[in-house]
C-alpha cells in the first residue's frame, strides 16, 4: 500500500468517526426537539425551535460526510470494474494471439484469475460481441473459437518494431 491510499484510508476512517460522532449528538437533539414542537405550550414550542437550530448542524455534517463516503465508493467502484474490464480484455485477447484464436475456459479463468462462472460469463460475452464459436472438447469443456487474422499480428508485431526503432 502507497502513502496516497494509506492517507486516503485514514481519512475515510476519520469521516467514517466524524460522521458517527455528529450523528450520535445532532439526532437525538432533533428527535427530542421535534417531539417538544408537538407540545401544545408556546414556550416549549419556542424552546425546541432553538434546541433544534443547535442540532441540525451536526446531524447536516453527519449527512453530508455519510454521502461522500458513499460517493467516494461508487467512484472506487468504477475506477476498479474499468481497471479489471481492461485486464480481461487484454488477457483474452494474449490468449487468443497466443492461441491463434482459441481458448478454453479453463485457461482464461486461470490466466485472469477468476471464479469459472465470472470467466464463462465474460467469454459468453465476448462470444457474442466477436460471434465467436463455442466447441466441446472431448472431455466435455468448452472452447472458444475466435476468427482471427494471423497477418493482423504479423502487421501489429511491425507497427511495434517500428515504433520501438524510433524510440
Amino acid at each position: 500500500m502507497n502513502s496516497v491510499d494509506s492517507l486516503a484510508g485514514t481519512l475515510k476512517f476519520f469521516k467514517k468517526i466524524g460522521a458517527g460522532v455528529l450523528f450520535s449528538v445532532g439526532a437525538p437533539i432533533v428527535v427530542l426537539a421535534g417531539y417538544g414542537l408537538l407540545d401544545g405550550s408556546e414556550t416549549v414550542r419556542q424552546l425546541s425551535i432553538v434546541i433544534m437550530a443547535i442540532g441540525l448542524p451536526p446531524t447536516g455534517i453527519a449527512g453530508w460526510l455519510m454521502w461522500s463516503l458513499v460517493r467516494q465508493h461508487q467512484r472506487d467502484s468504477i475506477a476498479l470494474s474499468q481497471a479489471q474490464r481492461q485486464k480481461l480484455q487484454a488477457t483474452l485477447f494474449r490468449l487468443l494471439k497466443q492461441n491463434n484464436g482459441r481458448v478454453s475456459l479453463l485457461q482464461f479463468a486461470m490466466e485472469a484469475d477468476l471464479p469459472g462462472d465470472s470467466a464463462k460469463d465474460y467469454l459468453k460475452l465476448q462470444a457474442q460481441v466477436f460471434d465467436a464459436e463455442v466447441e466441446v472438447s472431448i472431455g466435455g469443456n468448452p472452447i472458444y473459437c475466435f476468427e482471427v487474422q494471423p497477418e493482423l499480428f504479423k502487421l501489429e508485431e511491425s507497427i511495434n518494431s517500428d515504433w520501438e526503432a524510433r524510440s
